[in-house]
């Protein structure tokens, strides 16, 4: 069997749980992969797994939750959200703290609108051919009305601009 490592960043929501994206769960051919493949960190800062520098805490994966409709790339990655839920409880400090969930249609009103600022994080690439960032990094982009999105993304691209996305960005 061939284990593929991959860098992914979770949001906890709780002491035994993390919000992750399905594709990272999902494989077009073999569909959900098995929590057995899989192993999360929290509080990570270093992308090296074992960096001795990390305050991380990690867990085996116990069980992850897929909305039944999510289908990857057969449905453009509609829905792409599960619920990872841990074999080990993680402690909350300063690097390990869960998300607030509101789900209230105001207060997405209120938080999605032109001129709000969002933050994301992670270990991508740092210039267009470079190599991933050895550090977490986070960037605060702006939030940017789906019409404006759809209209400025290539023809290929706009298939992906499904209700339960979020456009953030800057024209070039």
């Amino acid at each position: 069997m061939v284990f593929v490592l991959l860098f992914i960043i979770a949001t906890s929501v709780g002491a035994d749980s993390v919000m992750e994206a399905a594709h990272c769960f999902w494989d077009d051919l073999e569909k959900q992969l098995p929590a057995s493949r899989f192993a999360v960190a929290v509080g990570k800062v270093y992308r090296p797994w074992n960096d001795p520098m990390d305050q991380a805490q990690k867990s085996d994966v116990k069980k992850i939750y897929l909305p039944p409709y999510f289908r990857g790339a057969e449905t453009n990655f509609q829905a792409d959200i599960a619920l990872v839920i841990v074999t080990n409880k993680f402690e909350l400090n300063k690097y390990m703290m869960p998300v607030c969930l509101d789900f209230e249609f105001m207060f997405e009103i209120q938080q999605l609108r032109s001129g709000s600022r969002g933050k994301v994080a992670g270990w991508g690439l740092t210039a267009a051919n470079g190599n991933p960032s050895p550090v977490l990094r986070v960037v605060e982009l702006p939030f940017v009305e789906v019409g404006t999105c759809y209209i400025n993304s290539p023809a290929d691209f706009r298939k992906f601009i499904t209700p339960d996305k979020i456009c953030a960005g800057t024209l070039q």
